[in-house]
């Protein structure tokens, strides 16, 4: 993709070398994750994606890409954040990421990969998430600061 501004995420294996799997025009990836089912990124789109500003963002899913040439999209949610989206996991039938939402307010985005149903949790008052720390098929452990 010589002279694209866009991001694209590859792969490497060692029966298939290095491989661009996920290549979306006019989108930003600021963050992946992967599980033992899926990979899951977000795509950010706006003149501003590369500079962490978006004027819309997704969560998109697809199946683990291992032996695989391209990673076919399983699914996308649009997610109402403007800015951050950096700190992410996935595992089993959920993915999360942080973001801040419209209002500034760093929220944290869970999506359900099955039906791409979306909840957003707001963090406790007097609160503010820091970072996501790991996503299981029950429990979603993040940090906060006080």
């Amino acid at each position: 993709m010589s002279g694209s501004v866009d991001e694209v995420i590859r792969a490497w294996e060692p029966s298939l070398g290095s491989r661009t799997i996920v290549a979306q025009p006019d989108t930003g990836i600021p963050s992946i994750a992967l599980s033992d089912t899926s990979l899951v990124w977000v795509g950010t789109h706006g003149p501003d994606h590369t500079d962490g500003g978006y004027t819309a963002a997704e969560l998109y899913w697809a199946p683990f890409p291992a032996g695989m040439a391209t990673a076919s999209i399983g699914g996308s949610t649009s997610l109402p954040a403007i800015s951050g989206l950096m700190s992410m996991q996935t595992w089993g039938d959920f993915a999360a990421v942080l973001g801040t939402d419209p209002l500034m307010k760093l929220d944290l985005f869970v999506v359900r990969l099955s039906d791409g149903h979306l909840w957003t949790i707001h963090p406790r008052p007097g609160t503010t998430y820091m970072r996501l720390l790991a996503v299981t098929t029950t429990e979603i452990l993040f940090g906060t600061r006080v």
